[in-house]
């Protein structure tokens, strides 16, 4: 399986996802982060809402992972 490039193109050679990976990380934190979302985050209320189960964070970062690599 393989990811897409800026342009479009599917990669996939292992070391090229790599860096795309890498590049598409190092854009997603450079970005200036918005302070009114930070803001709503910290105030949100979050007692109503049960703690994840770890198994549950780890479904989680898989299937998100899996979805990425379509729009990349």
């Amino acid at each position: 399986m393989g990811i897409k490039d800026k342009n479009g193109k599917i990669l996939t050679d292992g070391e090229q996802v790599l860096n795309r990976w890498k590049t598409h990380t190092e854009n997603m934190y450079s970005q200036p982060e918005d302070q009114s979302h930070r803001r709503r985050l910290l105030h949100r209320r979050t007692e109503d809402e049960p703690t994840p189960l770890v198994e549950e964070v780890r479904e989680a970062m898989k299937k998100r992972t899996m979805q990425e690599m379509h729009y990349l």
